[in-house]
């Protein structure tokens, strides 16, 4: 026995082995543990997915909430649509009554005893529109159908401040629907404030164009009584070159100062802040309007890359029937774009008889921010646009600007009503 004490264990001691032992004991049972939590998690995970799925397949077969303005029926949504909401007074009631097709499948409906009315805030009725005979219709997947708009029938305008109600009733598909939209007619003054070029290089003046706008339902006199500019930390008073402007209703004064502040020098976006006083009914209004505009150098102009005309036209237009697009520069890049647009082309070619052509020539500055579009050109500020033949009207759009020239070419289809 004694011969023991020089004795080595080459793999474990006895205390050694059961120390292990009692550690493989312990791993084994917070294994069990975690698998036990493990298919606990998954089977309350599945209960979750059959349970919303149950859910989705349930509420499917609900129809969707309604307001006054709306209407669901069986996959087709009927509503009065509108610009806004919210009007000043002698603005026009821009409203019409569309029908929408929410299914991948094409749509068949009737609307008969159609009536389009609206109120005013005393409850007098200030426009009636009625249609008794049936009209039926199909509309595509996913499509549209407009089934009257007020713009086209006549112009409404709300003279007196409140709330007027649109109803719009029918019977749509043998089933009597009434919708109803609500427009506040408010009167304020607005002060509005814009720029003449999208940025500026250090020095230059800083062209600003401060309009006041009557929203008001009459012809207002107004007196300006002072207006303080400040850009970043600088302060001016601006004299106006006219304090008494008589403003007619819904209509729009430019107001010039004698000042014409400079251009700072700092890069980039920089503040600005004006603050206009004014008499109007023997009351004193104030009013604060902020805003900011871009500084560069001029050797920060002349990137086009990532530049790219688009247009929001129509593929197919009616003849005889007047339309218009807007073109767009658009910023596909990650980073802002300043640029100078040196010269604008475009033409329309629909044969020998149908031949339009617009073009300017002189410096526009346009500033496109990253993944973004900016507004180059309305149709509509040239004139109002309209095909008399059928046929394909190819649109050719060339601009020059300073670092290269941009193109795009596009077909017009124009289809017997």
């Amino acid at each position: 026995m004694n011969g023991s004490k020089g004795f080595k264990y080459h793999s474990k001691s006895p205390e050694e082995w059961k120390k292990y032992d009692e550690e493989k004991e312990r791993k084994y049972k917070e294994y069990r543990r975690a698998r036990r939590k493990s298919l606990t998690i998954l089977t309350i995970n599945l209960f979750i997915i059959i349970l919303v799925a149950f859910g989705f397949y349930f509420f499917r077969r609900i129809s969707p909430p309604t307001n006054e303005f709306t209407h669901f029926s069986d996959g087709l949504i009927i509503q009065i649509k509108m610009k806004n909401d919210e009007l000043f007074p002698a603005e026009k009631i821009d409203a019409e009554v569309d029908v929408l097709n929410s299914l991948k499948k094409k749509r068949k409906f009737h609307i008969e005893d159609f009536e389009f009315k609206v109120i005013d805030p005393n409850g007098e009725i200030i426009y009636s529109f009625s249609h008794p005979d049936e009209v039926e219709a199909e509309i595509d997947p996913y499509g549209s159908i407009l089934v009257f708009d007020l713009s086209r029938e006549e112009t409404v305008t709300p003279m007196k401040p409140g709330v007027y109600t649109i109803i719009a009733r029918m019977i749509f598909n043998g089933k009597s629907v009434i919708l109803k939209r609500k427009i506040k007619v408010k009167e304020s003054f607005e002060v509005k404030l814009s720029f003449e070029k999208d940025f500026y290089f250090p020095g230059e003046i800083l062209n600003l164009k401060v309009e006041i706008f009557n929203g008001s339902a009459k012809d207002r006199r107004i007196h300006i009584r002072d207006a303080n500019l400040k850009i970043n930390d600088v302060e001016y008073k601006l004299t106006p070159l006219e304090k008494d402007v008589e403003i007619q209703a819904g209509g729009t004064k430019l107001v010039k100062f004698s000042e014409k502040p400079s251009v700072p020098r700092k890069m980039g976006k920089n503040s600005l802040n004006l603050r206009m006083s004014f008499v109007v009914d023997g009351r004193i209004e104030t009013v604060s309007r902020s805003s900011y505009f871009y500084v560069v150098n001029e050797d920060e102009i002349g990137d086009i890359a990532d530049l790219r005309i688009m247009t929001d036209s129509m593929i197919y237009v009616q003849v005889g029937s007047p339309f218009g697009f807007s073109v767009y520069l658009v910023n596909d890049s990650n980073e802002d774009k300043f640029v100078m647009v040196e010269k604008f082309e475009m033409r329309i070619n629909g044969g020998e008889e149908e031949k339009e052509e617009f073009n300017w020539v002189g410096e526009r500055r346009a500033y496109v921010p990253a993944n973004s579009k900016r507004i180059v050109f309305k149709t509509d500020d040239w004139k109002t646009l309209q095909f008399n033949k059928t046929g394909d009207h190819r649109v050719i759009i060339r601009m020059i600007l300073k670092g290269g020239e941009l193109s795009h070419e596009f077909i017009i289809k124009a289809v017997s009503p």
